[in-house]
């Protein structure tokens, strides 16, 4: 088995890989208002350019060691996630095949299972609420090394960057550190932020990395750690989710918490070019073609590129699940509910499709797609997998054809008719013909 995971791996030694891009999803959870348990790591959250949609439920798996607080990690056919322990069991990162079949388990003393690992190379990255930093064996589970991140409590996911693993303290020490420096020093930089963080990974682009605080302030650093800028952008409000780069109209978009929460739109120097009120935000910012798609206690909201409000699609009295995906023209979001639901709509708003999963339990984080299937997990350990299939069907769920085609079908559909016709004004014909000949003949 693990020769086979290697084989799996031999064309996945990139550094530079950035997973496709996922929401971070929050849920109330632990008495705090609202934790973020994905990063995001870049821009849209755009999976796949391909239309498609849920076909079946291909398989659903207990775990068996507890609740699962974040979004799955997978790569090269294998799946990556991380338990929070039971009474029996300790909390441990995961690895399973896309059948569901376990191929190791790694107990990891106070591991923090709210935020989702990081594949780097050779290891799946973790931390532990009592501040290390852990590099597993991807292959095993194994522990490779540990670093100590000096600061217990809570960090953000860990990004990457080249051959960094940056991340920040909630006590808003910004830090990175090198597993693969060849002076035996994993640290590389600490820097301090204004304020500390609630639960905003950083997010890498251009080799800026850009933050959001509790204080409500977007700070943009180098990659060597050094600030460029730090602005105030929510006054009264924290900002608590990642936030989103939207390459083509040069603009860093943020939601801010709250009753009167806001989507803004900034640019890379930190001036506002836009605010829209929304209201109590769940999650952050998906982009789909049409604009920007926020998950809001109760709604759906899709905003327009320049900050008008496109439509909003009630989920129902409950409380904002996991962020949405968006997968080619499709929305997918769960609900953070009793009994979850996962749903799918349009890019006009429109519903597709609703499934209630079973057994019931909160699903407290975003859908991920890998290799055409859609993987959610509970807070009851089961991780529910999804076949996708090519969706070739339009907005009214008819057969796409051409014109042609279209010429061509209508007219063999009304190929009985005719014939009827004419053997009808045949027969009709001929009658007439024969009763004036017998009038003649007499």
């Amino acid at each position: 088995m693990i020769e086979d995971i290697a084989d799996h791996l031999r064309n996945y030694r990139n550094q530079n890989y950035v997973y496709p891009s996922i929401s971070s999803p929050v849920a109330l959870t632990h008495g705090h208002l609202w934790h973020n348990f994905l990063q995001d790591l870049k821009v849209a959250s755009v999976q796949e350019e391909t239309n498609l949609k849920i076909s079946d439920l291909n398989w659903s798996k207990d775990l068996m060691r507890g609740p699962i607080g974040s979004s799955i990690a997978g790569s090269d056919g294998l799946l990556y996630v991380l338990v929070g322990g039971s009474d029996d069991k300790s909390p441990a990162a995961v690895c399973i095949d896309m059948s569901g079949e376990i191929i190791w388990e790694s107990e990891t003393p106070n591991l923090n299972t709210s935020n989702r690992p990081l594949i780097y190379g050779d290891n799946l990255i973790v931390t532990s609420i009592d501040g290390y930093i852990y590099g597993l064996n991807i292959t095993c589970g194994k522990q490779d090394w540990r670093f100590s991140l000096g600061h217990g409590g809570k960090f953000t996911s860990p990004v990457s960057h080249n051959s960094s693993i940056i991340m920040v303290a909630d006590n808003g020490k910004l830090l990175s550190i090198n597993p693969k420096n060849t002076n035996g020093r994993m640290g590389e930089w600490i820097s301090d932020l204004s304020e500390g963080i609630y639960s905003s990974d950083p997010i890498i682009y251009d080799n800026i990395i850009y933050i959001g605080d509790s204080a409500g302030r977007v700070s943009a650093y180098s990659v060597d750690g050094s600030l460029l800028w730090d602005r105030s952008i929510c006054v009264d409000n924290g900002i608590y989710s990642s936030p989103l780069i939207d390459i083509d109209r040069n603009h860093i978009i943020i939601l801010s918490v709250g009753t009167d929460g806001e989507i803004i739109s900034i640019n890379f120097e930190g001036v506002i070019k836009w605010r829209t009120t929304i209201g109590e935000t769940s999650a952050r910012i998906a982009m789909s073609s049409n604009g920007y798609v926020v998950a809001a206690a109760n709604n759906i909201i899709m905003i327009d590129f320049n900050g008008d409000e496109l439509w909003r699609y009630h989920i129902g009295e409950t409380m904002g699940g996991g962020a949405p995906i968006i997968v080619g023209d499709k929305i997918f979001t769960v609900t953070n509910e009793s009994s979850s639901r996962l749903i799918t709509i349009n890019l006009d708003g429109k519903p597709i499709d609703e499934l209630i999963l079973e057994p019931a339990q909160y699903s407290l984080c975003s859908p991920i797609v890998v290799d055409k299937s859609m993987f959610v997990t509970s807070s009851n350990g089961h991780i529910y997998a999804f076949s996708m299939v090519e969706d070739i069907s339009d907005a009214n769920n008819y057969p796409i054809i051409d014109d042609a085609q279209a010429v061509d079908n209508e007219t063999r559909d009304n190929d009985p008719i005719i014939v009827v016709s004419i053997i009808t004004i045949t027969l009709f014909i001929t009658t007439l013909i024969y009763y004036f000949w017998v009038r003649k003949c007499r």
